[in-house]
């Protein structure tokens, strides 16, 4: 990714305190910001949503619930993370690599649903993504929603393994260079 050089003000003593943080780790003042950034970036929420907080066990008895009698918003859900890369991406998604996708649904997903781990790597046939949720509706619920939004976005067979709160999806690919659109 293309990198600009910025200036900012900054407080004498803080900068100290990061000198000496970087001493430690044994990297640049830059490097070390950089890094402090990243992490801020990562943890913080695409402005595109809007959150409610709710206790973990509520929320994975609602999953529970709406997914015992077929009335979990799927199509709704993956509408809108559609729009949510139209807007951030433009209406003109034909160009979006499959690894800048993948890398956004796990911030998605990490953010809003406390997702314990996403991971993907590409093989020769297929993209590999192994997912552990915080519990086993929250699984079965993020396995179906990502199918979806997956199989829409890239017209490609999605196979689903899941055991209780670890999902694997396997993304059939035709070529290594596929777009998402």
């Amino acid at each position: 990714m293309p990198k600009l050089h910025i200036s900012f003000r900054i407080d004498v003593e803080k900068l100290k305190v990061l000198e000496s943080i970087a001493k430690q780790k044994r990297q640049t003042i830059s490097s070390l910001l950089r890094e402090i950034v990243d992490k801020y970036v990562e943890k913080s929420p695409p402005p595109f949503f809007e959150t409610v907080p709710v206790v973990l066990e509520i929320y994975d008895r609602m999953l529970e619930i709406l997914l015992s009698i077929g009335k979990l918003p799927l199509e709704e859900a993956a509408t809108i993370i559609y729009n949510y890369f139209v807007w951030r991406y433009g209406n003109n998604l034909n160009g979006l690599d499959l690894n800048v996708f993948l890398e956004e649904i796990k911030r998605i997903f990490t953010y809003f649903c406390k997702i314990e781990k996403f991971t993907f790597r590409e093989t020769e046939q297929n993209t590999i993504i192994h997912i552990r949720t915080a519990s086993n509706s929250q699984a079965a619920w993020i396995s179906q929603l990502i199918k979806i939004i997956i199989s829409r976005l890239i017209s490609h067979e999605v196979e689903v393994h899941s055991s209780g709160r670890n999902v694997v999806l396997l993304i059939a690919l035709t070529n290594r260079k596929t777009s998402i659109y």
